[in-house]
């Protein structure tokens, strides 16, 4: 009962923080547009996260929940004081990373942007230098919640993104004229990272953990396990980013493309937080302690039903946004600077990361696997080939596809990393637990899971687009509650649609019971 009253507020969390961003995207887009002005404030926002997500979310929590969930089945005391220590190691080098970066940003920016003229990078470095800062917080912050979670406490870190993009909508109010806007949308960052950790450490001190003492212990085994793994891990997570700052260094060159592809990851990011951020956060620390209580075969059926409900989720959101992306686009933010080409340019690119979401999905649940079982070495390696594939597709067809082929050559990343991954599972459960015949049956099941489960979402599709065509003249007018109001009856149709068809496969109650087995 505990991980489905979890998953429920990281769900309603998740949901909130992302309507809040939403929201902070529509008042960036339409204040804004999609210019050279909006290309250099999403830049300074993205330096910041492109670093957090190597050394704090991404790699940290990888390494520090399994570690940790050990620990605590161990001693709270050898625990706290893991923890404590890893938080020292982390201020220190974070700091001395930010101090160099501060330095050194002109050159970062031509590095990571060389599409920007010189006579542009002054601004440019100047909102990068402001947004930085950041970095500190959301680590701090980023290892925290690791503790938080093994707690069964989620909530705090899943809403705290929402505190963001407040601070990004309000502060920018009180600048004194419109040419500080920019600078005001840059500091509205730290100052969000500040009151971000704050929220989070008062979570923190409702755990059990906060009471316990603790002795600084810099040379424990366990800390010499985390800092050799943290490499490797942090190698991985800086693999995954790297595409992502090539990806930029890509978009640069094309006028708006860096704010395309911002404005179109929010849209598709939506449902890839609530159904991986939400299975994802919950599945590490859950198998990382079936892992530590060496309990190999309940971890191996939790990893199954824990992919299915990926499956069931992951593959009607694909289907959704393609038949709803143009319509979701215009709702969200078609006004002001952002006009209807801009809607037709970022419809198109959300298609496109839309064929790989389930990949995408998945990927972070079959990642989250090996990093429970503590293996770093395969995901690493994975994501070095699919990275290489992406890039290739991206360089090879931007004449062409501009910033389309960014976003292909991320979904195409996407479903050869999930590829490899399958792979590599199955050659790992040979040597540790499953015989040939429970491996396949079970990939049977799985297999015929995921054809019902693409069956439904295809009429569910299908459905969609008569839906389209029967409301376009409605859709048309030019009332935004209106055209509101279409938008989330379609999406509740296109649920219900699916939902329907899954009762008729029976699908609908194999996810029912699963949900019924983790309850008990």
């Amino acid at each position: 009962m505990a991980w489905l009253r979890s998953g429920l507020q990281i769900v309603c969390a998740t949901i909130i923080s992302r309507i809040f961003g939403l929201f902070r995207e529509l008042f960036i887009a339409s204040t804004l547009g999609t210019g050279l002005q909006s290309d250099y404030i999403n830049l300074a926002f993205r330096l910041p996260n492109l670093f957090r997500k190597i050394f704090a979310e991404g790699a940290l929590s990888n390494v520090f929940i399994p570690i940790f969930s050990s620990l605590t089945e161990e001693s709270q005391t050898k625990a706290k004081s893991f923890f404590i220590t890893t938080l020292i190691l982390l201020c220190l080098a974070l700091c001395i990373l930010v101090c160099i970066m501060e330095v050194f940003m002109p050159e970062i920016i031509l590095l990571i942007a060389p599409g920007f003229n010189l006579s542009s990078n002054n601004e440019v470095v100047l909102l990068c230098r402001i947004t930085l800062p950041y970095l500190l917080f959301i680590a701090i912050i980023a290892l925290i919640n690791c503790v938080l979670n093994v707690y069964n406490r989620f909530f705090a870190f899943a809403i705290s993104p929402a505190i963001l993009s407040v601070m990004i909508m309000i502060i920018p109010s009180i600048a004194p004229n419109n040419e500080l806007i920019l600078q005001a949308l840059a500091w509205a960052m730290p100052i969000a990272g500040a009151v971000q950790l704050f929220v989070i450490y008062l979570s923190y001190t409702r755990t059990p953990l906060y009471r316990v003492q603790w002795q600084l212990s810099a040379h424990s085994a366990q800390m010499m396990q985390f800092l050799q793994k943290m490499l490797p891990a942090s190698t991985n997570a800086a693999s995954t980013q790297l595409h992502l700052f090539l990806s930029q260094s890509l978009a640069s060159f094309i006028i708006g493309g860096i704010s395309v592809l911002s404005y179109a990851d929010r849209i598709y990011q939506f449902p890839f937080s609530i159904i991986g951020g939400t299975l994802g956060t919950l599945a590490l620390p859950i198998l990382s302690k079936l892992r530590a209580q060496n309990m190999l075969s309940s971890m191996e059926l939790t990893s199954r039903k824990l992919i299915k409900l990926c499956i069931f989720l992951a593959l009607p959101a694909s289907f959704g946004i393609i038949a709803t992306v143009q319509r979701i686009v215009c709702v969200v933010y078609e006004r002001g600077m952002f006009t209807a080409l801009d809607t037709q340019r970022v419809s198109k690119v959300v298609v496109c990361f839309a064929l790989g979401l389930p990949a995408f999905i998945l990927t972070r649940m079959y990642n989250n696997i090996f990093y429970a079982r503590q293996n770093i070495s395969a995901p690493f390696k994975i994501t070095l080939c699919s990275l290489a594939v992406n890039l290739l597709f991206s360089v090879c067809c931007l004449n062409y596809l501009q910033e389309l082929s960014i976003a292909l050559g991320t979904a195409l990343g996407g479903w050869l990393q999930l590829a490899l991954l399958l792979y590599c599972k199955k050659k790992e459960d040979v040597t540790i637990l499953l015989n040939p015949t429970v491996r396949q049956t079970s990939s049977s099941s799985m297999l015929n899971f995921a054809l019902h489960t693409l069956a439904a979402s295809a009429i569910m599709y299908l459905a969609l687009i008569t839906f389209n065509f029967y409301t376009q003249e409605c859709f048309e007018a030019q009332i935004v509650l209106y055209k509101t109001i279409i938008v989330v009856a379609q999406i509740a149709f296109g649920i219900g649609v699916f939902v329907l068809c899954s009762l008729l496969n029976s699908q609908f109650f194999e996810i029912k019971n699963i949900i019924q087995h983790q309850k008990k």
